[in-house]
C-alpha cells in the first residue's frame, strides 16, 4: 500500500517470504522456499533472482549488499554466513553459524554489528482432548 494512502498493490507474482526493503527504497528483497534471495521494484516491475540459496535461514540488506545465511552443511554442522556484494554481484563466505538459525539477520547501519535468533532447541507436545466439540 503507498505510504500517502490508497490501495494495496501487489508486488510479487511467485510468492514471497522475509522481505526487505534496499536502503534507497527503490527495492523489495524477499525470500521464495527453495528458490532464492528476490528483488523487484518497489514501483512494480520484473522479479529477479539475486542469489540462488535454496532457502535462506535469513537475510539483511545493506548499501553495499546482502548478509544472509547459505546452505546449511551436514559435514561440518555449520550454516555459512555469506555477503552478496552489489558492486561485483559475487558471494562471499564470512564466518559460519554453529547452531541453526531462525528467521531473521539484521546488520547495524555501519555494518559492525551483526543481531540474528539461533534455534538451541525445539520440541512439541502432543496432547489428547477427550470429549471435544
Amino acid at each position: 500500500m503507498p505510504v500517502s494512502g490508497g490501495e494495496a498493490i501487489q508486488v510479487t507474482r511467485n510468492g514471497g517470504f522475509v522481505s526487505m526493503p534496499s536502503t534507497d527504497g527503490k527495492w523489495i528483497y524477499y525470500s521464495i522456499p527453495a528458490k532464492g534471495l528476490w528483488k523487484t521494484p518497489v514501483a512494480g516491475g520484473p522479479e529477479t533472482q539475486v542469489v540462488d540459496v535454496a532457502d535462506p535461514a535469513g537475510f539483511s540488506v545493506t548499501t553495499r549488499g546482502i548478509y544472509f545465511a547459505g546452505r546449511f552443511d551436514p559435514a561440518s554442522r555449520k550454516t555459512p554466513l555469506q555477503f552478496y556484494r552489489f558492486d561485483n554481484k559475487k558471494v562471499e563466505n564470512l564466518s559460519f553459524f554453529d547452531k541453526p538459525l531462525y528467521l531473521y539477520i539484521s546488520v547495524s547501519p555501519d555494518e559492525k554489528w551483526l543481531l540474528y535468533s539461533q534455534l538451541d532447541q525445539s520440541s512439541d507436545d502432543l496432547m489428547l482432548v477427550e470429549n471435544f466439540r
